[in-house]
């Protein structure tokens, strides 16, 4: 996870810096207002006194402190820490909102608000983002608290800087169900996220929620989440649903595509194929989490172009692996002439998934594509730990 702070005062580049070294079992007094506090030799240099929203440097450090505290020194080690410039908030928050994973914002939530107000786009997109106060007194989710996972962050910093976490969402404060934050942990990727405000009001209004799910769930569901009824206010499935259905669409990223194809194929031409078999054999385009192929393929423009475009992760295997993966697959003696193994797309789609083909072999003008699946793990105890889900 990529998570980049800002601090506007002094006081507050200070507190950064303690996050960073580990140091937070630590107190330093804070100056008075109007006063600079005397710098160490890794400090941005100070000219003139800090007061309000005024920043200075602009310098991005990177902090090797092995000191001691409440945190281990190399837990917050990659926070990306900045002073920044009068005028300087402006650019480095355009330049980290689209890059990075969660900004953090030492000094005032106001400040944070008009900063990035502009570049507000979608809960299903937007990063988290989090405001502390120059003090360390209270941590503050503003932005994403459940998909962008916000609300984790704010609470993992709280603890390690014995701060207040302010959790604002209304399901959060009334200890509900919260099925974007459980979907989002869960890895489960949001298809319609326009939906989730019903769920959530259902909730809020004092009403169970159906969910039905293509796969089993450990643990007891929680206050409110029912497996029965004629409808459905969640599903969770990686086929696809209907346009009319008004469920809330959980989609889990289990499926492998595996991908043959011809020397010089077009990106247009792969995506055209695999559309075309996640069409015929109902699988929604987000359950796709990689694809796979022989490494004869590793550099293929075309197919690289395809992945690039889809955001897919690409591997591939050599031909003496995909020939070990046990299974019944379609064989051509033409493939083995040229890759070296008598088909590529399903063993490929098998040895990435480690499970099962749900579509075999397809093949259209120059690609072959097979799907394969691997049941995903789904707790309604969540057994992730915040400082897994937010590694720096």
């Amino acid at each position: 996870m990529r998570i980049a702070a800002i601090a506007f005062t002094a006081a507050g580049y200070e507190l950064g810096r303690r996050i960073q070294r580990g140091t937070l079992g630590k107190p330093q007094r804070v100056p008075p207002a109007g006063r600079v506090p005397r710098q160490d030799p890794e400090s941005p240099k100070l000219d003139s006194p800090e007061t309000g929203n005024h920043c200075r440097s602009a310098q991005q450090v990177a902090v090797s402190d092995n000191s001691s505290g409440t945190v281990s020194a190399t837990e917050w080690s990659g926070l990306e820490l900045t002073r920044c410039d009068p005028g300087g908030l402006r650019a480095w928050t355009d330049a980290h909102f689209s890059d990075c994973d969660a900004l953090v914002f030492i000094g005032s939530a106001g400040i944070a608000v008009r900063a990035i107000a502009g570049l507000v786009h979608s809960k299903a997109s937007d990063p988290a983002v989090v405001v502390i106060d120059e003090q360390g007194r209270y941590v503050v989710p503003i932005l994403s608290g459940h998909i962008g996972q916000a609300n984790q962050l704010a609470l993992r910093l709280a603890r390690a800087i014995g701060a207040t976490p302010v959790i604002t969402t209304a399901t959060d404060a009334r200890g509900l169900f919260a099925v974007d934050d459980w979907a989002t942990r869960q890895g489960l990727r949001i298809a319609n996220p326009e939906r989730i405000k019903a769920v959530s009001a259902a909730l809020l209004a004092g009403n169970d929620i159906r969910l039905a799910t293509e796969f089993p769930i450990g643990g007891p569901p929680p206050d409110r989440v029912v497996h029965d009824g004629d409808h459905w206010d969640v599903i969770i499935t990686c086929r696809t649903t209907s346009a009319d259905d008004q469920a809330l669409h959980l989609v889990p990223p289990a499926i492998t595509a595996g991908i043959g194809c011809r020397k010089g194929i077009s990106a247009q031409a792969v995506e055209a194929a695999f559309r075309s078999v996640l069409e015929t054999a109902g699988y929604h385009p987000l359950s796709v989490a990689e694809v796979c192929s022989v490494d004869l393929k590793a550099n293929e423009p075309g197919l690289a172009e395809f992945c690039a475009r889809r955001g897919l992760p690409f591997r591939t295997f050599s031909a003496a692996e995909l020939a070990q993966v046990e299974g019944e697959f379609s064989a051509s003696s033409l493939v083995t002439a040229v890759a070296g193994v008598d088909n590529v797309c399903e063993r490929a789609a098998v040895l990435g998934s480690g499970g099962y083909l749900v579509a075999g072999k397809t093949a259209r003008q120059g690609v072959t594509v097979a799907l394969a699946l691997r049941e995903p793990s789904l707790h309604f105890e969540d057994t992730s730990t915040e400082e897994e889900s937010w590694a720096c």
